[in-house]
């Protein structure tokens, strides 16, 4: 499998250089709003969708704007709805190749096994039937393929960049005032819901660290902006007054 070069830190997801500029999208969704002031400087680190409500707008943007990315909409969503499930750093998702998702008769798989590019440690990852289906009807619109062809592509065919990878995220939070987003936001996104999901189980936190393969519990915490939350849950139900 081709390695992807990781040129970020696991915490920060800084804007890349030499961004490729997108069209301006020519209407507005009743579920997005443009905002009219400056949108906010990249400081390095992103952050996750808290909100199941965000993520089905997210999702909602990609899937019904072929106004501003052509034909390229179903991919986009297809990367968002994987990218937030299986929860692997983008370089490791856009090196997949269409032969890595299905078997040989052609049907997508239950699970991928890949090789991370920072770690070089194997891991399995299982796709419900959500991710599968996106990933059905993605495939319907690539017209013949070969099953060595990436799965994310350019319309040139090209293997999609981080820099492209990166901009698509990022333009979706600033048009639905999300926050600041980046390519880690899809990562984050899938350790914040597991540890919501999951309050109840004491040993989720570990689960979610081994998952990442993070070298403690605490990184991991401060990876998907838990840390933060605590320590604001303190101040604010303090009342000592």
């Amino acid at each position: 499998m081709n390695t992807v070069t990781n040129l970020y830190t696991e915490d920060t997801d800084q804007a890349p250089t030499n961004i490729i500029q997108f069209p301006n999208q020519s209407k507005n969704k009743s579920t997005s709003k443009t905002p009219t002031t400056k949108s906010n400087k990249n400081n390095g680190t992103v952050q996750p969708i808290k909100s199941r409500e965000d993520i089905e707008r997210a999702k909602e943007y990609f899937y019904n704007n072929p106004s501003r990315y052509s034909d390229t909409n179903i991919r986009n969503y297809t990367l968002f709805v994987l990218g937030i499930n299986i929860g692997r750093r983008i370089s490791d998702i856009l090196d997949l190749k269409i032969e890595d998702i299905i078997d040989n008769k052609g049907k997508i798989k239950d699970s991928i096994r890949l090789q991370e590019s920072k770690t070089d440690k194997y891991v399995t990852v299982y796709l419900d039937t959500n991710v599968k289906s996106a990933l059905k009807e993605y495939l319907s619109t690539q017209e013949n393929y070969n099953t060595s062809d990436y799965l994310f592509k350019t319309r040139q065919s090209e293997c999609m960049t981080r820099t492209q990878a990166w901009r698509i995220i990022s333009d979706m939070g600033k048009e639905l005032e999300l926050g600041n987003l980046g390519t880690h936001s899809m990562r984050k996104t899938f350790g914040y819901q597991i540890m919501q999901a999951n309050k109840n189980d004491p040993y989720i936190l570990a689960t979610v660290s081994e998952m990442f393969n993070h070298s403690s519990e605490k990184i991991t915490r401060r990876y998907i902006g838990l840390d933060d939350e605590v320590k604001k849950d303190i101040y604010m139900n303090l009342n000592l007054w």
